[in-house]
């Protein structure tokens, strides 16, 4: 219990290495369950004024702070010259720099690639204002949606794969009907424009970060909400349709293959998977403007880390069917997914997942949701609080899941 006496670490960093402890020391065999009920701001053990001495800032780290938020392309560009490629954040500056040049302001950037051409969809315009053929939005502060295409996928962890759960099991073949899902996690300006308020703890992080601190029955509140603004049928995805998203025709550990890093996704860089890479030793402890990582094959963003994200499935130790459909018992737990801002790599797996109670807004971290054609919602989850995002198939619409509080 050593970490509870560090100066400058928060609660919940300090409770979540010593369950990383554990794990490594008894082999996985026992992982400590860890939930936090609804706080607001930072607590500390043993006070949150003095910076832990491994948090020390490098002056790379203080100058990017310094530019994170602007608007200025000639500041990321500074950045570039100055630390190259091998830059800590690098990645989000060439991401922020681009977004910048062709005019998106602080809106998400809307980036193409050859994967989702191959997987039956349109890449992504240059001009981010103009809707490209498989987007769609039903009002201005809607959350923009992606037409997936119809296809079958082996969910659940495949055989051999590191650390994996037994919850993850039995892997079997799901077919999934044609539906459309959010591109980012629905942000604090979105949740704004609908319910007039942001429940959000980073709210300094602005309108275009992922909403969070929401719990499962908040969103449905938001959910009514926008039904009634757009005359749609919106929900949160069930949970073979989030792996389905965010596996994107993948079968490794993440979408990005055996392995994922710092420049790829929102997590606690101060860990590894597998001895993977995955500790690079960067952890931003928040979260990040949706939009700020390369999307996944299918063109979604943040599916892996930022917020945790939550579903309409309810939870089950195994596979029954459950994952296969929306439930509306409130007492039964529903499954969220994603990782988050605070959690380590492992929990960014794309077959990863943990039940959490409808009525919290925390579940190791934020939730958020992402939204679709037949719309879907579906939260995200971190390490702090929770949201959502959206997603739909035709005729049936259906909203991003959104995630816990801690």
């Amino acid at each position: 219990m050593a970490h509870l006496q560090e100066p400058g670490l928060s609660a919940i960093a300090a409770l979540q290495q010593v369950q990383t402890e554990v794990a490594d020391e008894t082999g996985n065999s026992q992982k400590p369950w860890i939930n936090f009920g609804p706080q607001r701001g930072q607590f500390c053990f043993a006070g949150c004024t003095a910076p832990h001495k491994e948090d020390a800032e490098s002056p790379e780290q203080t100058y990017w702070k310094s530019i994170e938020h602007s608007s200025d392309p000639a500041d990321f560009q500074a950045y570039l010259d100055q630390y190259t490629d091998k830059g800590q954040f690098a990645s989000l500056a060439k991401i922020r720099l681009k977004r910048l040049q062709v005019g998106a302001g602080s809106k998400p950037a809307l980036v193409g690639s050859e994967a989702i051409t191959s997987a039956g969809l349109e890449p992504a315009p240059t001009d981010s204002d103009r809707l490209q053929p498989n987007h769609f939005r039903d009002c201005p502060d809607c959350p923009e949606m992606v037409r997936l295409p119809a296809g079958e996928f082996m969910m659940g962890a495949v055989p051999g794969e590191a650390e994996a759960e037994k919850d993850e099991q039995p892997r079997h073949l799901v077919k999934i009907k044609a539906f459309s899902i959010g591109q980012y996690e629905v942000t604090q300006g979105q949740w704004q424009a609908v319910m007039g308020s942001n429940p959000s703890n980073f709210k300094q992080c602005g309108d275009n970060c992922p909403v969070e601190s929401v719990s499962f029955n908040d969103i449905q509140t938001f959910i009514q909400k926008l039904n009634a603004k757009t005359g749609k049928t919106y929900r949160l995805p069930t949970e073979a349709e989030w792996e389905y998203a965010a596996r994107a025709g993948t079968t490794t550990a993440f979408s990005t293959g055996d392995c994922i890093n710092t420049q790829q996704a929102n997590y606690n860089g101060k860990y590894d998977y597998n001895d993977c890479g995955a500790k690079t030793g960067v952890y931003l402890g928040k979260t990040a403007p949706v939009g700020s990582y390369p999307a996944n094959p299918w063109g979604l963003y943040d599916m892996h880390g930022n917020v945790w994200e939550w579903t309409c499935s309810a939870y089950t130790e195994r596979y029954d069917g459950s994952e296969l459909i929306c439930i509306n018992d409130a007492a039964v737990r529903r499954a969220v997914r994603g990782g988050s801002w605070s959690y380590d790599p492992l929990g960014l797996r794309s077959g990863y997942r943990y039940g959490n109670n409808v009525a919290s807004s925390s579940a190791f971290g934020l939730l958020g949701f992402y939204d679709p054609l037949l719309f879907v919602l579906y939260p995200f989850v971190s390490f702090a609080f929770c949201s959502f995002v959206l997603a739909a198939q035709p005729a049936i619409f259906f909203l991003p899941p959104i995630g816990p509080h801690h």
